[in-house]
């Protein structure tokens, strides 16, 4: 599967301070595009983009996901939602090359 090519689809709406499981996020930004009845969100944190996830407009979950690797290549798209929690400072990415923590005191700093 491959990544959404989201130069072609339409920018829909910016969401600062992004929730995640209902939580407020300071420093998400989740940037949602539409094509169609497809739908992307590009989500970001502290202006570093961590994971794309799409699928088709009404789903109650995403299709596919994939996260960006520290090195800065996508990793392999995965099925479903991505697995993202919040933590006291920042975030908990658990992605296919293992966990992988964003702490938002670091990277507001950076």
């Amino acid at each position: 599967m491959n990544l959404p090519d989201l130069s072609a689809y339409d920018l829909e709406r910016v969401v600062e301070d992004a929730p995640v499981r209902g939580v407020a996020v300071p420093g998400l930004r989740a940037t949602y595009y539409r094509r169609g009845e497809e739908t992307a969100g590009l989500y970001a944190f502290h202006d570093s983009e961590i994971f794309v996830a799409w699928g088709r407009v009404g789903e109650a979950h995403c299709r596919y996901h994939a996260f960006r690797a520290p090195d800065g290549r996508w990793e392999p798209a995965s099925r479903g939602c991505p697995r993202v929690r919040t933590t006291g400072s920042g975030l908990l990415l658990r992605t296919r090359s293992g966990e992988r923590h964003l702490d938002g005191a670091v990277a507001a700093t950076v």
